[in-house]
């Protein structure tokens, strides 16, 4: 049928009325809350592309995105860290009168404590982090709870205790050293990672404690799992068996660290070959670095705390 310009204009016009009028009732509902309606375009409008500002409804992973690690709470990334701000308490296990474990050629686990954490400190200021602390360098007699009380006043946001490791005597094997009678096993070896869920921060301690695991296996280190060994001194529960990461609810630093804390023993000293590996710097290295890179991670990851 031919109709008249005017006629034609009429009906247009008319056609845009009832158009906008149902777009006015129906969009609502289709809409979801919150979101923005979008203004009905008249017929013959070009409709808006969805290439231009409008993003799909579900947006592809980026290529660098990975599965959250297990045992820590999915977050965005952040990339706020000042690293200047941010104290670290680094507790060096043990004290001279109480050293600790006796390594395979009889060096006293303090002794090696002092040096990883001297060069944790060294590393860690290198990269940036100024504020961080040691605690019980002088090696004098430091009880648990005044090693937290000092990270605590010193406004610690996270604590780190190191550590080297032993074995249970039942694996212990004696020989001479230099004509003394010192005492080995070669049986395990490897790093070993705690956390206390009697902390008041579990769950960022389980954090952290996960980000150094990653860092150490990074570094072509493997955990040790004897302390997971259902004998007496061990049992301990593995949250993370690839990491060698361990809940241990009563470790004193750990759950009165009013902070995020973790404790890493690096090394199984009576280990003849680990402790040489320690003795001569290259163990110690891929710890310096595993501790370095965990921390700049979880600092990125919290940038609240500074």
């Amino acid at each position: 049928m031919i109709m008249s310009d005017q006629t034609a204009g009429r009906r247009r016009k008319w056609l845009m009325r009832v158009y906008a009028a149902l777009c006015a009732v129906l969009l609502p509902f289709a809409a979801p809350a919150g979101a923005e309606i979008p203004q009905a375009a008249p017929p013959g409008a070009e409709a808006p592309s969805p290439s231009r500002g409008v993003p799909p409804t579900t947006a592809p992973l980026p290529p660098t995105a990975t599965a959250v690690p297990p045992g820590i709470p999915a977050r965005p990334p952040q990339s706020a860290c000042a690293p200047a701000a941010f104290r670290l308490a680094i507790d060096i296990g043990h004290y001279r009168a109480a050293p600790g474990a006796i390594s395979a050629t009889g060096v006293t686990e303090f002794e090696y404590n002092v040096a990883l954490a001297r060069n944790v400190l060294a590393a860690l200021r290198e990269a940036g982090f100024t504020a961080a602390f040691l605690i019980g360098e002088a090696g004098t007699p430091l009880k648990l709870e005044e090693r937290t009380r000092l990270a605590r006043n010193a406004g610690a946001v996270l604590f780190v205790s190191l550590h080297h490791d032993s074995v249970q005597q039942r694996y212990i094997t004696n020989w001479t050293v230099d004509g003394k009678p010192e005492h080995y096993s070669d049986q395990f070896h490897g790093y070993s990672l705690f956390v206390s869920d009697r902390n008041p921060h579990p769950a960022e301690s389980r954090e952290f404690a996960v980000l150094l695991g990653e860092a150490l296996l990074g570094e072509g280190l493997t955990p040790s799992l004897h302390h997971a060994e259902p004998i007496p001194g061990e049992g301990r529960p593995l949250i993370d068996k690839r990491l060698g990461l361990y809940r241990f609810d009563d470790l004193v630093v750990l759950r009165t660290a009013t902070m995020p804390a973790a404790l890493l023993e690096s090394a199984i000293i009576v280990n003849r070959a680990e402790e040489q590996s320690v003795s001569n710097g290259d163990h110690e290295a891929k710890v310096v670095a595993a501790l370095v890179k965990a921390v700049q991670r979880y600092c990125g990851m919290n940038p609240t705390l500074h």
